[in-house]
């Protein structure tokens, strides 16, 4: 006989969130013979098949949440109740925006916050690194697990100069979508020199001072 509290755990799709139409479904069900599956809420019209413990099947075309049911049997005809499961076709890329700091900005260990637009839920955020001035590929610089609002570059380790980030997300339907966004790394204090005082001519006194820096230019008081 095939027992009752087997249907509710064996009955699983492999993955909840699929990009793709075509989806495969784990029957772990005790002393099944025979089985029907279909994202049908009627199963009456359908023929038994040989019990499988893997079951692929088409999905219909649109994205959205799609429910697949399916009924056993064992050998002596006894049946299940009608069982079912959900998953959730999405065929959406993630849009990802930068909102700080602002594409261009000369930074100094900034916290890159970004939003991320997406149907189904964030599974990894990646971020690669690419030294545009100093012509070096860093690669994955940094990864993590779900969602992410903000990532601490610590630009420590970083050359000076014009450095790309890629954004990479992948939802748990395995859509990815990415975007850029290119900062200048500067980690040196302005240097400053002061001329010396002049004799003052008429209870004033006037300093000559000069900055040299990778974002300021030369000025005086």
């Amino acid at each position: 006989m095939i027992k009752t509290e087997s249907r509710y755990r064996g009955f699983l799709p492999i993955l909840r969130y699929v990009s793709r139409r075509s989806v495969t479904l784990m029957l772990n069900v005790d002393d099944a013979w025979e089985m029907k599956v279909a994202e049908s809420s009627d199963l009456s019209g359908l023929p038994w098949e040989p019990f499988s413990l893997y079951k692929q099947i088409d999905l219909s075309e649109g994205d959205g949440v799609k429910i697949i049911n399916a009924q056993f049997r064992d050998e002596m005809g006894s049946t299940t109740a009608l069982e079912n499961v959900t998953v959730n076709l999405d065929k959406v890329i993630p849009e990802i925006s930068v909102s700080s700091p602002s594409a261009g900005s000369f930074v100094h260990s900034p916290s890159i916050v970004f939003n991320v637009y997406d149907t189904s839920p964030v599974a990894l955020v990646e971020f690669h690194m690419n030294d545009i001035e100093n012509n070096h590929d860093y690669g994955l610089v940094y990864s993590h697990n779900g969602p992410l609002p903000s990532w601490q570059w610590d630009t420590g380790s970083y050359n000076e100069g014009l450095h790309r980030i890629r954004i990479l997300v992948t939802d748990e339907a395995g859509n990815s979508g990415e975007t850029f966004a290119e900062y200048i790394v500067d980690k040196t204090p302005p240097a400053l020199s002061i001329e010396p005082v002049t004799t003052p001519t008429n209870g004033d006194v006037l300093l000559d001072y000069s900055v040299s820096d990778r974002r300021t230019s030369t000025d005086s008081i």
